[in-house]
């Protein structure tokens, strides 16, 4: 039998109106069958209801600051480099500058990875670390993360949002 996607047959025309993915099974169809199919459309708003909310998940979190509360030097500047670069090879987020017992550790890359941030914090706890390296969170810089569900890009939902927040705050300013 003939398979038929939710893009139809003989589809590509760009003004038909279609769905987000073609190679979504509906039917397995026989040599003669047809389907009569009459579609109705709605755009309703995610306040009214959560099925026409375009957002998949969104959350945020603060930027990890990895701080240095003592100078990292000698064979602790070794250490903590090979901490952070064991797994990755030319991994460049943190460095060792000078020889012998003044190597002490520089930041190459001052945000770091998930990485380095997840080995700062695994070393932080260990015996000796503690009073050397704290791994804090920047509370003014903020990481947002936006999932979509296919009907618009990310950056488009981010831009609306945007937009429904200045018109809702201008609202607000204007009944003052």
């Amino acid at each position: 039998g003939e398979v038929v996607g939710a893009g139809g047959r003989g589809g590509g025309d760009p003004a038909s109106v279609s769905t987000v993915h073609d190679d979504i099974l509906l039917a397995k169809m026989v040599a003669g069958q047809e389907i009569e199919l009459e579609a109705h459309c709605v755009k309703g708003l995610g306040k009214d209801h959560a099925k026409f909310s375009p957002v998949g998940t969104a959350w945020y979190r603060m930027v990890p600051k990895i701080d240095f509360l003592a100078p990292i030097v000698g064979e602790d500047a070794d250490v903590f480099v090979r901490q952070c670069d064991a797994p990755i090879e030319n991994h460049k987020c943190y460095g060792v500058s000078g020889s012998g017992a003044k190597r002490s550790v520089v930041v190459r890359n001052e945000r770091g990875c998930d990485l380095c941030v997840e080995r700062v914090r695994e070393l932080s706890g260990e015996p000796g670390w503690g009073d050397k390296i704290a791994l804090r969170k920047k509370k003014d810089h903020f990481i947002f993360t936006v999932e979509s569900t296919g009907q618009l890009p990310p950056d488009v939902l981010v831009k609306e949002a945007i937009k429904v927040l200045a018109s809702k705050c201008q609202s607000v300013l204007s009944t003052l």
